[in-house]
């Protein structure tokens, strides 16, 4: 295998590994908004998602 090739192939894959690597980050984040929404009373629920979202913003 060439250079080129090597280098593109590269590239592609760590690319790929990024956005997989974004999307864990993402549910990881959904998922403790939910279990942290979870551990609060019913009232204070929009005051933790909100608070989530903007940790992740």
């Amino acid at each position: 295998m060439s250079q080129a090739i090597y280098d593109a192939i590269h590239s592609e894959v760590y690319g790929v590994w990024f956005l997989i690597g974004a999307a864990l980050v993402f549910w990881m984040q959904a998922g403790f908004a939910m279990v942290e929404t979870g551990f609060t009373r019913a009232k204070n629920a929009g005051n933790i998602l909100m608070k989530n979202l903007m940790d992740f913003c």
